[in-house]
């Protein structure tokens, strides 16, 4: 390869990737391409819980209790307030109650008492959409 071909490449920031065999070249490139892709945030709607009741407020902490609507609420997951189906507000789960009782998952059909942590004051007839997100490698 010429110097000057090395030159623009370089002031270019373009990587060259050089092999005697195609094969080893293709998987060369094929690393390359894989340690530069950035990873994909994959959200995941679990549950839905229509809210019942508000119990206890106090600065970005809040007591609610509702009934599952769809899917299912798991302890640790994030949560989008909606009202009149529009997002409100965000938060996160921090323990989750099924008779008065600490519990790691309510299913549909359950009522279930939510201490929750955010940004928006949760009223009566809200609708918390629980979810969870994950970082996915993209590969080729």
């Amino acid at each position: 390869m010429s110097s000057g071909i090395e030159n623009f490449a370089e002031k270019e920031r373009v990587k060259i990737i050089t092999s005697d065999v195609i094969y080893e070249l293709v998987k060369n490139v094929r690393n390359f391409m894989e340690r530069i892709i950035k990873p994909e945030k994959i959200r995941t709607d679990i549950g839905k819980v229509k809210i019942l009741a508000t119990f206890l407020t106090n600065k970005k902490r809040q007591i609610v209790g509702g009934k599952v609507i769809w899917g299912e609420v798991r302890r640790g997951t994030k949560i989008d307030v909606l009202r009149n189906d529009e997002l409100i507000g965000k938060g996160k789960l921090i323990n989750l109650q099924r008779d008065k009782k600490d519990t790691g998952k309510v299913i549909k059909g359950q009522e279930c008492g939510i201490l929750f942590e955010g940004d928006v004051k949760i009223e009566i007839g809200d609708i918390l959409v629980f979810y969870t997100e994950q970082w996915e490698k993209t590969s080729l």
